[in-house]
């Protein structure tokens, strides 16, 4: 007699969906989320990113252990909506335009007001095995995903 199988699901517990925005400035890559106020630099594109995903999710975590996280992504202007938490496609606009704004560029900088805008969706997961006699496992992550369109790529900001 064979042993059940057992299949591992992911329960998303709470997902954040905000925009990133990646420049390229005096060589090096800079990402910041203007929802959270919170950036990194990096060498490439992925770097930039990644260590800003790690400083959120370190903020997050944070507020988790201390608040409500509920509360704090209300209070930076975030709505839910089954249990996804969003912000209007205007204070998304608005906050991109106000950091583009406030980059200070050489005047012979190529790279001067160009920007890149990454979507990303941050989500909250459990484990979870699925068979009859399996406990669920306990230990919830944070996740994540982001994509943009080349179309995107060389968006110009209005000083």
């Amino acid at each position: 007699m064979s042993a059940p199988v057992r299949e591992l699901s992911l329960r998303v517990l709470l997902q954040i969906e905000f925009v990133a925005v990646v420049s390229n400035h005096d060589g090096m890559f800079y990402a910041y989320a203007p929802q959270f106020d919170i950036w990194d630099v990096g060498e490439d594109f992925k770097g930039a990113l990644t260590g800003m995903f790690d400083g959120l999710i370190g903020m997050l975590e944070l507020v988790e252990e201390r608040a409500n996280i509920e509360e704090y992504l209300t209070s930076r202007g975030f709505h839910e909506k089954r249990k996804a938490y969003r912000t209007t496609k205007e204070k998304r606009k608005a906050a991109i335009n106000e950091y583009i704004r406030d980059l200070e560029w050489e005047k012979d900088d190529p790279e001067k007001g160009k920007h890149l805008v990454v979507k990303v969706v941050l989500a909250r997961t459990e484990p979870k095995l699925t068979h009859k006699f399996s406990q669920p496992i306990k230990s919830a992550t944070w996740t994540p995903r982001y994509h943009y369109e080349e179309t995107q790529k060389v968006a110009q900001a209005t000083r």
